[in-house]
């Protein structure tokens, strides 16, 4: 990525890739489920402008390392706590979408450098699918979606070739993958007393994976904060780059208040 650095970190037997780039405030963005922190390449361009952004590739996905077991919300986090030391980050604009979201929870819980977090169609309420229907929302009704709201072809393109080139390289250890991600779909975030910054939830009324519902029960564990709901699917932030960057820089600079 242009006027990106790509850099690694090794923790026990992980090794992970990670994009870093942009002066300010530092922003630690962690992505969705089964695609790559480069696969948001023109929202961390944005975000890159305002912020010192440092994007990696979450464990199991991208460039980065399969754990030998099958991870947890907790083990995430508690690689990304060692990631910050390694950074020696403070202060930090934290964003995590999907799962990354749920790992974003865990992570501020029990992080004292995080000073906002931003959760985008996040899990961290378990889901209630079963395994088969949650495959035909993320391959089938999400597709239509995409093409339905946004008629971006290269996004689409993007998030298309990012998923099979990770699959195919990856194809001896789709199984410990699937495993990892079932995990973190059908857990549930417990520690929401432990949430005490400045927290901004955005959910999409058409998400296929993470539903209103899910995201309104998420808001009222954290009565401290902000909603925003806007039209959309799940993926729309990987879409409206521009916008959603407005919406963190707002939300930063207002030291977490909205309109």
């Amino acid at each position: 990525m242009e006027n990106f650095q790509t850099k690694f970190f090794q923790n026990k037997d992980c090794k992970i890739k990670y994009l870093e780039g942009g002066t300010g405030q530092t922003l630690l963005f962690l992505h969705g489920g089964c695609v790559k922190a480069s696969t948001y390449t023109n929202l961390l361009k944005q975000l890159s402008l305002n912020f010192h952004v440092i994007a990696p590739d979450l464990p199991c996905f991208g460039d980065s390392d399969v754990p030998e077991s099958s991870w947890n919300y907790k083990e995430y986090a508690h690689f990304f706590l060692d990631f910050i030391k390694y950074l020696k980050a403070k202060n930090i604009v934290l964003i995590g979408h999907s799962l990354g979201g749920g790992i974003a929870l865990h992570l501020t819980s029990i992080s004292p450098q995080i000073e906002f977090l931003i959760l985008v169609n996040s899990s961290g309420i378990a889901t209630k699918d079963k395994g088969n229907k949650i495959i035909y929302k993320f391959f089938f009704k999400r597709t239509f979606q995409d093409l339905l709201f946004y008629k971006d072809l290269r996004v689409f393109n993007l998030i298309a070739k990012d998923f099979f080139t990770s699959l195919i390289k990856k194809s001896k250890k789709v199984n410990q993958i699937s495993k990892v991600v079932f995990n973190l779909l059908y857990a549930d975030f417990s520690d929401f007393q432990k949430i005490k910054v400045p927290t901004l939830i955005i959910a999409n009324k058409q998400d296929e994976i993470f539903t209103p519902e899910q995201i309104k029960k998420l808001k009222a564990k954290i009565p401290q904060a902000k909603l925003l709901e806007l039209t959309g699917n799940h993926t729309w932030c990987l879409y409206e780059s521009k916008k959603f960057n407005t919406m963190v820089i707002d939300f930063v600079n207002k030291k977490g208040e909205i309109l």
